[in-house]
């Protein structure tokens, strides 16, 4: 009867310490990353920081700790790239100097790494000069760019066998003269070399005998020549065989 009494009394009073701790532990909280729970864990299971859970800490089945809620950590990482957006934008700003404005003439409009804008004035156009560099330039003078690129200038090749330039049209001035079945050249017309040797001539008081001009097999001209560009009276000025020169033969 005795041993019953003292084992009530003991099992009384281990409830009593059971109910206590277990009251005491739900009157504490966890700081982070401590533990909060678990298989077999006897104390208190939420958290200090309301901005904290309770919850695996994905090691293993049998420990639990206080991280910050997931929410929280999404809304943390959306303000950190909504930072990193502003100032992407800001830059892209700048780069672009106005997506939605036009560009001013002699701006850069295009190339392989340009992320700006590509938008002219109606007075001007995009003008390719690389695969690396576009630029806006006025209509008028990418009309002149145009028509200059398709006629040949003086001393330039503008003809022959197997010739891929195009038209043969050479700049005023100038004709497309035949050197040799491989190569014919633009060079100063004829009577325009005539015309300056006899105007030399005159302005020297020498028009009888073209001193002034250059004599037979002589040059009388070519690329970078600098002397007369006109022969004796009877001679022509004609292009040598080696197509950069030209030399006074009979006619």
């Amino acid at each position: 009867m005795k041993f019953a009494y003292v084992a009530l009394a003991l099992s009384t009073a281990t409830a009593e310490l059971h109910q206590r701790f277990k009251k005491d532990a739900e009157q504490s909280c966890i700081t982070n990353q401590s533990q909060c729970g678990g298989q077999n864990w006897q104390g208190a299971t939420w958290c200090c920081d309301p901005n904290q859970e309770c919850k695996s800490n994905g090691k293993d089945q049998w420990t639990k700790v206080c991280t910050p809620k997931t929410n929280q950590n999404n809304n943390q990482g959306q303000n950190n790239n909504q930072g990193q957006n502003n100032n992407n934008n800001q830059g892209q700003n700048n780069q672009n100097q106005g997506q939605t404005g036009r560009l001013d003439t002699w701006a850069q409009c295009g190339g392989n790494s340009y992320r700006g804008n590509t938008a002219c004035y109606d007075r001007d156009v995009c003008k390719v000069w690389n695969k690396d560099y576009a630029q806006c330039v006025p209509k008028s003078q990418a009309r002149k760019d145009a028509e200059d690129a398709s006629v040949n200038r003086v001393w330039q090749q503008c003809g022959g066998k197997s010739w891929s330039g195009g038209d043969c049209a050479c700049e005023p001035g100038n004709s497309c003269i035949f050197v040799n079945e491989w190569y014919s050249q633009c060079q100063p017309n004829a009577n325009q070399n005539n015309n300056q040797g006899q105007n030399n001539n005159n302005n020297q008081g020498q028009n009888n005998n073209n001193s002034g001009c250059a004599t037979w097999n002589s040059q009388c001209g070519g690329q970078n020549w600098s002397g007369p560009w006109c022969c004796q009276q009877g001679q022509w000025c004609k292009p040598s065989n080696d197509g950069y020169t030209s030399l006074c033969t009979n006619q």
